[in-house]
């Protein structure tokens, strides 16, 4: 089976690892770039563009991780609070500039990270303490092929 679906289908926990390193990284520059900006201006001028990629590569990697992990634990909580985190995260990078002032952007930025940080590190446990994940990651360091 070569179909797209298949070539995305990772260990669960592979898409929480991705997507908790995407929220650590959008933390990262939310806390960073205000103490660069001042320093190094290139650094502003690029903040939009960067703030849009790492929001899409979030909402990518939430849903690789999350719906899956929610077909098989049934655990909502983890959906709901990805959902507040990629939520926050869009509000702040999508309100006009008249509206907050940049210490409420990056602080609604920083807590819907946190919050995506969390959720994926809720899932990666939620998959530690299931035998369902358990036995398929098994079968794949084993090398037996999916049905």
């Amino acid at each position: 089976m070569n179909s797209l679906a298949s070539r995305l289908h990772l260990d669960g926990r592979a898409w929480d690892r991705w997507g908790l390193l995407a929220s650590v990284l959008c933390v990262v520059h939310c806390i960073a770039t205000p103490i660069l900006a001042l320093t190094l201006p290139a650094i502003a001028a690029a903040e939009g563009v960067t703030h849009g990629l790492l929001a899409v590569a979030i909402v990518l990697f939430a849903l690789l991780a999350f719906v899956p992990g929610l077909r098989t634990h049934g655990k909502r909580r983890v959906v709901v609070l990805g959902a507040i985190g990629v939520a926050l995260i869009w509000v702040a990078l999508l309100l006009p500039e008249e509206w907050v002032d940049d210490a409420w952007r990056d602080g609604l930025t920083v807590a819907g990270g946190l919050a995506m940080v969390a959720a994926h590190i809720f899932n990666i446990i939620l998959c530690r303490r299931c035998t369902l994940c358990c036995v398929a990651r098994e079968a794949r360091a084993s090398g037996v092929a999916r049905a």
